[in-house]
């Protein structure tokens, strides 16, 4: 039983109507103009950035961008392999940014302890809501790029199973 079986609003895109394929090229688009956007900006101001951060900003913007553009085209071929890149890179990406969350709520209530230990009980409190603030908005930020990447991989899943149930919808896990 896949995805799509499971969860009826991964047969299209977006829990709407629009088509895993579209919604799929779609992905790949924001992926390519973010991508490059970043890469290019990174490369403005390697300058400014010192030390392996700033390249290894520029290598993985500019990796993102190319995973991006064969997804585009996988999507656009029906070709499953080249979606393969793109679930590996964005899953690790959804990997991190959780990791991030933790250690963002984590680090917030450390240093707010500190504070707070030391007796200074306003620092205490603002450290907390940033740690708190940042770490809800990472983890905003993974759920949305978690269900991105469910969207690729149902398609990846569509075209897998040869695209016997494109455009049907299940309901409960029962052909409809």
């Amino acid at each position: 039983m896949g995805l799509r079986s499971s969860i009826a609003c991964y047969n299209n895109c977006c829990f709407c109507c629009i088509p895993l394929k579209v919604g799929t090229i779609i992905l790949g688009i924001l992926g390519v103009l973010g991508g490059g956007g970043q890469a290019i900006r990174a490369i403005i101001n390697i300058g400014q950035i010192s030390g392996a951060f700033g390249y290894s900003q520029v290598i993985i913007n500019i990796l993102y961008f190319v995973v991006c553009a064969v997804v585009i085209f996988g999507a656009i071929k029906e070709n499953q392999n080249f979606l393969i890149p793109y679930l590996v890179v964005a899953g690790i990406y959804v990997v991190v940014i959780f990791i991030f969350a933790i250690l963002t709520f984590v680090g917030g209530a450390a240093v707010a302890g500190t504070a707070a230990s030391e007796g200074h009980d306003e620092a205490a409190t603002g450290v907390a809501v940033v740690g708190v603030t940042f770490g809800v908005i990472f983890v905003i930020i993974g759920l949305i790029c978690t269900h991105f990447w469910l969207v690729v991989y149902a398609f990846f899943e569509e075209l897998r199973d040869g695209g016997e149930n494109q455009g049907k919808i299940y309901s409960g896990g029962v052909r409809a």
